[in-house]
């Protein structure tokens, strides 16, 4: 009996912190994580550099996550004639469906409490993608399990 109690009250307690749902997706990965917030909002950058090996190119960019990318003096090592592989930024926001491609970067865009990051390792420019991120729903990565 003491031990639901206990489990009532954890369950409880991390419902009520602030979390957002945070993808991270590559050719081989896809790994999710519910991060919780210092505060009612956080730069996307913030976020990421407390959750996820990163490097950061001097004026901002996510370079490198859990070790796939380029390093951060050269955040588009990879790039072809008219494409690079690089870490794009998608957000969905509070009830939203669809991802949104990021039209800031991570030091510039803010987040809050039931809001998404997903970063995907993909060919593209600032206009378009390859890839788009993998389809999820805030409960699927931050609901407390009952």
């Amino acid at each position: 009996m003491k031990l639901a109690s206990v489990t009532i009250l954890f369950s409880l307690a991390a419902f009520s912190q602030a979390n957002v749902g945070v993808i991270v997706k590559s050719e081989k990965l896809v790994e999710k994580k519910c991060a919780v917030l210092q505060g009612e909002s956080q730069t996307v950058l913030e976020v990421t550099q407390r959750n996820f090996s990163s490097e950061v190119s001097p004026d901002g960019a996510v370079c490198k996550l859990n070790g796939l990318g380029c390093p951060g003096n050269s955040c588009f090592c990879d790039c072809g004639l008219s494409n690079c592989y690089y870490w794009a930024l998608f957000l969905k926001r509070g009830s939203d469906k669809d991802w949104i491609y990021a039209k800031k970067g991570a030091e510039q865009t803010m987040i809050k409490k039931g809001d998404m990051i997903a970063w995907v390792w993909t060919q593209g420019n600032m206009r378009s993608t390859k890839t788009k991120p993998t389809h999820a729903r805030w409960e699927d990565i931050c609901a407390v399990s009952k």
